[in-house]
């Protein structure tokens, strides 16, 4: 469910004077390497039943991701871009053209 849709319900279904758990949210932004993940899904456009279809690589590189990632794959330090103490309002503003944090980089990429 997204956070809109989950205000959206405590509005309509919480009774008044009522609590909900948990009342805080935090999001960290870190970044993270993962050569099978692009290969399989990125790679694979250029040549799919022996197409090249690799003009849908930058569509696909750039869908955003939810997914699970082991340890690893970390390449960054987690950065906190946004904490949401005691109130409801999960609107987050991004903007990642500018300078986000100190990020420490690791270029020892882990063949394990």
């Amino acid at each position: 469910m997204a956070a809109a849709e989950v205000v959206n319900c405590i509005m309509e279904w919480l009774a008044p004077n009522s609590l909900i758990f948990p009342d805080r949210a935090t999001l960290y932004v870190t970044a993270t390497e993962d050569w099978q993940y692009k290969d399989y899904k990125i790679h694979w456009w250029e040549n799919v039943y022996g197409f090249d279809i690799s003009c849908i690589k930058d569509v696909a590189i750039k869908e955003p991701l939810v997914d699970v990632v082991d340890l690893k794959q970390l390449v960054t330090n987690a950065c906190l871009i946004k904490k949401n103490n005691w109130d409801l309002d999960f609107t987050i503003n991004l903007d990642f053209r500018g300078h986000l944090c100190d990020l420490s980089c690791s270029t020892d990429y882990r063949m394990c």
